[in-house]
């Protein structure tokens, strides 16, 4: 018989140990689906593209996705998480939200991108802890499967994106005015270079959403108008100190045109 066990964790749908003999039929979900590899190997169906993900190889599926397990053998085993879509609203509210938020759109599967996250972290030791909640179901079983779930979670992204992350500390940012205060400094510092809102989201591990209501709500303007303001002074400066003309102005603080 097939080894299944199903948990609804406070994440959403369920949690399930299967094995390579399980036919499933190509399906989607409304939140996002993990799938991770526990031995031998295992073909994954997005989209009519086949993945082949080996031991210790995990998949995070995007929601409305198209997929299906393909069987191998029967003694192939992996487990499934499904979780919210709404992952935000189930995690304390702060910057380290916004990191992982940024984290997980980066290792996300669709129909178009295909990531296959190799476990360099070794996230089987959580996974044997969630089996063994599962089958015992001893007294609060059900709070540490929740504690567990995110854990392997937290643990599965590390792997992904690691250079964005390296050497930093999630929680640097104590509050959003903190982070605001950040945010404007380094555009203060690079305006005359192609800024975007999308690399400067990265490059303080927010969303992009996020960073604009930070700036929204701390200096009552969006992105583009702090970069515009920084440059407009900038151009006043030369204006009155130099013999460039309005052209060679527009071109060394970032305009790139007199009509920008």
């Amino acid at each position: 018989m097939p080894f299944t066990l199903r948990m609804p964790t406070r994440y959403g749908e369920h949690l399930e140990f299967c094995n390579g003999s399980q036919m499933q039929f190509s399906h989607q979900h409304n939140g996002y689906e993990l799938c991770y590899i526990l031995n031998k190997r295992v073909q994954l169906e997005i989209s009519h593209v086949i993945l082949n993900l080996a031991v210790q190889n995990c998949i995070i599926i995007a929601p409305e996705t198209m997929h299906k397990i393909i069987p191998t053998q029967s003694d192939t085993e992996y487990l499934i998480m499904n979780f919210s879509s709404k992952l935000k609203r189930t995690i304390k509210s702060g910057y380290y939200d916004d990191a992982l938020f940024v984290r997980l759109e980066q290792a996300v599967t669709t129909e178009y991108v295909q990531h296959i996250i190799t476990d360099h972290y070794n996230n089987t030791t959580t996974i044997e802890q969630i089996k063994e909640e599962l089958v015992s179901r001893k007294w609060a079983y059900k709070l540490l499967l929740g504690n567990l779930c995110s854990n392997l979670l937290f643990g599965i992204l590390r792997n992904f994106s690691a250079e964005l992350f390296a050497g930093k500390d999630m929680k640097q940012y104590q509050d959003n005015y903190n982070l605001a205060l950040l945010i404007n400094k380094y555009i203060s510092q690079h305006f005359m270079e192609p800024l975007t809102t999308q690399f400067v989201a990265e490059l303080f591990h927010v969303s992009t959403k996020q960073l604009g209501r930070v700036l929204e709500k701390y200096y009552q303007k969006s992105f583009t108008q702090i970069i515009s303001l920084y440059r407009l002074e900038e151009a006043k400066q030369l204006l009155s100190t130099s013999s460039l003309s309005l052209e060679e102005i527009a071109y060394n603080i970032g305009f790139t045109s007199t009509r920008s």
